[in-house]
């Protein structure tokens, strides 16, 4: 049986557990969090709604479960690392690991260990740099280039689910506006790294 000081750290435990619980049903879905509504940081709503959407979407389409759906879709057992990569690499063409994980904005050794499970798939291949033998290059194998349009293929689907009722003027919209939040972000992370 649980000491004195057990119990009251229990009973504070569970009354602070009981607080924050009601305070967050009680709490109205609308209003902004503390640090928007402090005088210092005063945003406008649509800014707390756009930052609101962005970090959706990004949490959904990073998911594991959507990531597992999409590879299980395209048949592969891959990680959802994979997808970048390969993609990157057939839009680019062959490259260094070190400029991959420029464009990738990730440090080289994530890279690295990133490739292998492709490199052992025989998805991508490494080589000899024709200008620095000291250096490798990754290219896309034929194995690589059909896996890379299974997964397209099935995130193409995926997209086509989602935006199924979307007009086409709301579909042209879409696209020019995420591509220029999109490289707005990327010159962004450019200028920082």
């Amino acid at each position: 049986m649980p000491g004195p000081m057990m119990r009251n750290l229990s009973s504070r435990l569970r009354l602070k557990y009981a607080i924050q619980r009601s305070s967050v049903t009680q709490r109205s879905p609308r209003r902004p969090p503390a640090s928007v509504r402090d005088s210092t940081h005063r945003h406008s709503p649509q800014l707390l709604a756009i930052e609101r959407a962005w970090l959706l979407l990004v949490r959904s389409s990073e998911t594991t479960k959507l990531n597992e759906a999409i590879l299980s879709k395209a048949n592969l057992d891959l990680d959802r690392s994979a997808y970048p990569i390969l993609s990157r690499i057939d839009e680019l063409g062959p490259m260094k690991i070190r400029g991959l994980a420029d464009e990738l904005h990730l440090d080289p050794s994530t890279v690295s260990r990133q490739l292998k499970p492709l490199v052992a798939n025989r998805l991508l291949a490494a080589g000899a740099d024709v200008n620095d033998n000291r250096a490798s290059v990754i290219r896309l194998t034929r194995s690589g280039e059909r896996a890379l349009q299974r997964i397209r293929t099935a995130r193409h689907e995926l997209l086509e689910g989602l935006l199924r009722d979307w007009s086409p003027a709301d579909l042209d919209q879409l696209e020019r506006l995420l591509m220029r939040l999109a490289q707005a972000a990327s010159t962004y992370i450019k200028g920082t790294s």
